[in-house]
């Protein structure tokens, strides 16, 4: 019996079958035969994995024809061996390593599958010799996939294939220690675990699209992509519940994920995870529609990468309403999936049938509602409305919020050299302006303390590298409440991009005059701080920088929309927006630490740093709510966000929001205590090694610690500060069309970092797949010069 009944589910989207489904059913089925997934080959131990009748019902070539309806038959049968090869991958997995928790077998395992995809074409004779179905499988694949693609898409599908392999160890590390991970850890996890980016890029491959690095590296696509990937998984989990978590004792599965989190039963853990899953949906289409026009004209991209774009897009659709399909259809999942299976899957035509157009605004061009169109639509389920700022204006925001106790495991220190920081920064902060525009008063500097911030941050800095860290924090602020008082109260969004595009453009040139206090700010600091820094180090920073100053943009196109954003979407945005990631510059800056690469670019080091990322904005989120919704009417905070989702009141959120904090405080710890000794080991780090990552590690500590302790004391967060009154630039009609033009007239900034003279020597740059693979893993902002997922 199911442990739960499953909520309705939201799919706007029609499924259309594959007319080719049929030959493809037979190809696939003799391909697995031919491989030895259905029966041993001669001197192969017998994988007791899949027989031809569970294979049958689990109907692998109808979900390919659902996801590409619109491919010819070779293609699909290609696409469809893929998708065998996965699903018996995954079987074959949990059979003869999860279950036996046998992790040295399954590294082993995993490290030999690797040398069947090399990323240069080579012939097969060159290759090792398979041994078992799934490395037969992956060297016949690549070998008809490889040849028809670029380097660069290979590289990304390389990267994309070898995360969904070898996250399943971190499955069954969980399974191994009975643990299931927090909300967060859990999101970032699954979509590689999960397949769903390597299925994206699959798609890609079949549909003929090949997208530019610079356009994958962009926020709309990334967003498009995680969306896709993020409902791929939640909707999966949905669905298979009963046989991963009650079968085979699975701990990765959504729905376990928020049951344990919340300490609520299956059916309202189900039901929460549904919500999510929508606004998942919801956030897809709103880049489509909201998002997708401004990177268009932000690129000035041609027709024909338009195209590809909307292409691409409309592929992901198609793929989740025939995934939605699927699974309502094939026994795999007999817990809620498999009505009739396929035996019924081969007599009726799907449930969402269509026969004409289906592209994103179809409906809305002919003038259709959801089911008006000839097609069986899931209808979106209730939920509580959006959080409006409509609400502050009629006075509903309610009583100040109660604060909770905040869990902190690490001591916090304060510099011995605060005061001479204080003295430097204030002196500082004067020189470039920060008080003669209205938005910082010398009362709010002293307020908000923010060398104090950089005293307890970085308790062991040297005087100068203290000061340094300091003119940072007081510029980061000074930015955040620029944008506030001049751009975000106002709507501008022009005017906002103009901003950031300057503000990008000192980064590589030292010769463009400063206008404002931002931006003599980072012309003076940029120097001082890049002429210390080994170039990967450089290269990291101004790419943080350049994410940091296009956040705000993002903000303001949700308050533009008076949209309160997905939680997903929320979380991530808030690492760039938070400054968090910023912060793992400035810490470089009391004495640069260069991580080996294998450790760094390691998903160990890759979650701790992502724990780290999340605990401070949020915990932000809580102090500045009372400023931010009552003096900045701003509704993008962590804690509105969870008021929407939970349909709770801001107490509720904010003691939610604190659980998340302390749930990837914890998961931090847990990963010091358990998987770094377990890195150090398995990457076999000499002494000096283990020593600078504990050494880094440390000074992360020390960042979580030193934050809360001046966030607890500063005036920031209290309520009786205020800037003074802004020198507003001029607003009213027309005003809006030269800013406008401004926009357009402002090319954007160049990607080659300025380096001043007498910089240190260059670190050894990272080659391209190690680049690939940490931001993959880090997933922190774009930055248009470099490729990233």
């Amino acid at each position: 019996m199911p442990a739960y009944e499953l909520p309705p589910l939201y799919m706007p989207y029609p499924a259309r079958l594959n007319p080719n489904v049929e030959a493809t059913r037979t190809h696939t089925k003799a391909w697995a035969h031919e491989m030895g997934m259905l029966g041993s080959r001669a001197g192969e131990a017998s994988s007791f994995t899949w027989d031809e009748a569970s294979y049958d019902t689990h109907d692998y070539a109808l979900l390919c024809a659902y996801t590409h309806p619109d491919l010819p038959p070779a293609e699909l049968d290609l696409i469809s061996d893929w998708y065998v090869w996965l699903f018996f991958f995954d079987d074959h997995f949990l059979e003869t390593f999860k279950r036996g928790r046998d992790m040295a077998g399954g590294k082993e395992y995993l490290a030999r599958i690797r040398a069947f995809m090399p990323l240069e074409l080579q012939p097969q004779s060159s290759l090792p010799t398979p041994t078992n179905p799934v490395e037969r499988g992956m060297a016949e694949l690549w070998a008809r996939t490889a040849p028809q693609t670029s380097i660069s898409w290979r590289r990304r599908y390389i990267a994309d294939t070898r995360d969904t392999l070898e996250t399943v160890l971190w499955e069954l590390s969980n399974i191994s220690h009975g643990r299931v991970a927090n909300p967060l850890e859990y999101v970032a996890m699954r979509r590689l675990v999960g397949g769903s980016l390597w299925a994206a890029d699959l798609l890609e491959r079949a549909a003929g699209i090949e997208l530019s690095d610079t356009v994958v590296a962009t926020r709309p696509l990334r967003v498009l992509q995680d969306t896709f990937a993020d409902t791929v998984s939640l909707h999966n989990d949905l669905m298979s519940y009963q046989r991963e978590v009650e079968d085979e004792g699975e701990k990765s599965n959504g729905v376990l994920v928020l049951e344990k989190f919340l300490g609520v039963g299956p059916q309202a853990a189900a039901k929460l995870a549904n919500d999510v899953l929508s606004s998942r949906i919801h956030q897809f289409e709103n880049t489509v529609v909201a998002e997708l026009p401004l990177l268009f004209e932000q690129y000035a991209l041609p027709p024909n990468q338009r195209l590809d774009v909307r292409r691409y897009a409309n592929g992901l659709m198609t793929w989740l309403a025939g995934d939605y399909e699927w699974h309502f259809l094939s026994a795999r999942y007999d817990g809620h999936g498999g009505h009739g299976g396929s035996a019924r899957a081969r007599q009726d035509p799907p449930r969402a049938a269509c026969m004409g157009p289906t592209e994103l605004g179809t409906s809305a061009a002919l003038g259709l509602g959801p089911g008006e169109a000839g097609v069986a639509v899931r209808p979106r389920p209730p939920r509580p409305p959006q959080l409006r700022a409509s609400a502050l204006e009629d006075g509903e925001a309610g009583a100040p919020l109660a604060r909770p106790n905040f869990y902190m495991p690490f001591e916090a220190r304060l510099s011995p050299h605060v005061d001479t920081a204080r003295e430097r920064t204030r002196a500082w902060a004067m020189r470039v302006g920060m008080f003669d525009v209205g938005v910082w008063t010398a009362a709010k500097f002293e307020a908000d303390d923010l060398p104090r911030l950089a005293g307890s941050v970085s308790p062991d800095a040297s005087v100068d590298a203290l000061t340094l860290i300091s003119n940072w924090c007081a510029w980061t602020y000074f930015v955040n409440d620029y944008y506030v008082e001049v751009y975000k109260r106002r709507r501008d969004l022009s005017g906002a991009k103009v901003f950031s595009n300057r503000l990008q453009s000192f980064l590589s040139d030292a010769a463009l005059p400063p206008t404002n206090p931002a931006e003599r700010g980072l012309v003076e600091l940029w120097p001082r701080s890049a002429a210390n820094l080994p170039l990967d180090l450089r290269h990291a920073f101004a790419a943080r920088i350049r994410s940091y100053v296009e956040g705000p943009l993002w903000e303001i196109l949700n308050t533009i929309q008076d949209r309160t954003p997905d939680p997903i979407d929320y979380y991530e945005m808030r690492r760039t927006t938070g400054g968090s990631e910023l912060a793992l510059s400035f810490m470089q800056l009391g004495g640069a630490l260069a991580l080996p690469p294998e450790a760094e670019l390691s998903p160990t080091m890759t979650g701790l740093i992502q724990a780290f990322c999340d605990v401070m904005p949020l915990r932000n989120d809580i102090l500045s709510y009372d400023k931010e919704l009552r003096d900045e009417g701003e509704f993008v905070n962590g804690v509105v966000v969870l008021q929407r989702v939970f349909d709770c009141d801001a107490d509720q959120a904010a003691a939610l929001t604190n659980s998340l904090v302390t749930a990837r405080l914890e998961q931090f710890e847990h990963v010091v205590a358990s998987s770094l000794p377990a890195m150090f080991e398995e990457l076999e780090l000499d002494g000096a090694a283990r020593a600078t990552v504990r050494q880094y590690v440390g000074r992360l500590e020390d960042w979580m610690a030193g934050e809360l302790e001046w966030a607890s004391t500063s005036g920031r967060f209290a309520e009786g500060v205020q800037p003074a009154k802004l020198l507003r630039a001029p607003a009213g009609l027309r005003t809006s069309v030269a800013r406008v033009q401004a926009a357009a007239r402002q090319a954007p900034p160049s990607a080659t970092e300025h380096v001043p003279p007498n910089t240190a020597p260059d670190a050894p740059k990272r080659d391209a797949a190690q680049e690939h693979a940490l931001r993959a893993s880090v997933r922190r902002g774009s930055d248009p010069a470099t490729p990233e997922r």
